[in-house]
């Protein structure tokens, strides 16, 4: 039975531009969330509706009417780090276009997800005189992520992603449909 560590999950970061909110970014531009980061959490918020009506047999039954995907994560404020750096600069940004940008999560079965998130409830730098400062807050995707094949490896970066396409033999996780129809499930390569 294959127990793998939490350490072989990736989470990539990069930009996100405005003015091209639909155009994933060259794959060179994500940046590696890892350096300083102790602990990454799946903190997804599923809400329900329970119900019971005469043509059921009088039990209630649930229905799943939201599903929003956040990540928490926290550790060591590192300075020299870009991807922290890219997160610490949105701080104190007012709007939800500031906080945005490109979430890609290389999970150990196999599968990959890309989609836009915010930064939100950023801390950089605090805790006791004694402590390395603090480093948390939380990556909350704008729907749902798309299924996609990242390929690279933590030491060289990524080079290419492929959107809408889940590799060979692995489960599919939920896509939105508008924007892989969008992207036209083009792969994109880094230069």
């Amino acid at each position: 039975m294959t127990q793998p560590k939490n350490a072989k999950r990736e989470h990539w970061i990069a930009p996100w531009d405005a003015k091209n909110p639909d155009k994933l970014p060259d794959p060179a531009a994500f940046m590696l969330l890892g350096l300083g980061i102790t602990s990454i959490e799946d903190d997804t918020d599923e809400n329900t509706d329970d119900y019971s009506d005469y043509a059921g047999d009088g039990n209630t039954a649930s229905t799943l009417t939201s599903y929003a995907e956040k990540w928490n994560y926290s550790g060591r404020n590192v300075t020299e780090d870009p991807a922290q750096t890219l997160i610490r600069k949105m701080k104190r940004k007012p709007n939800d276009d500031d906080r945005r940008l490109w979430h890609a999560i290389r999970f150990t079965d196999g599968t990959n997800v890309v989609g836009v998130a915010k930064a939100m409830e950023i801390k950089a730098g605090s805790g006791d005189s004694s402590d390395y400062e603090e480093f948390s807050g939380h990556l909350d995707y704008d729907g749902v992520p798309q299924d996609a094949t990242i390929e690279g490896s933590k030491k060289d970066g990524l080079s290419a992603i492929t959107l809408g396409v889940t590799p060979p033999g692995k489960p599919s996780a939920p896509t939105n449909a508008a924007a892989v129809a969008q992207a036209g499930g083009a792969k994109i390569t880094a230069k």
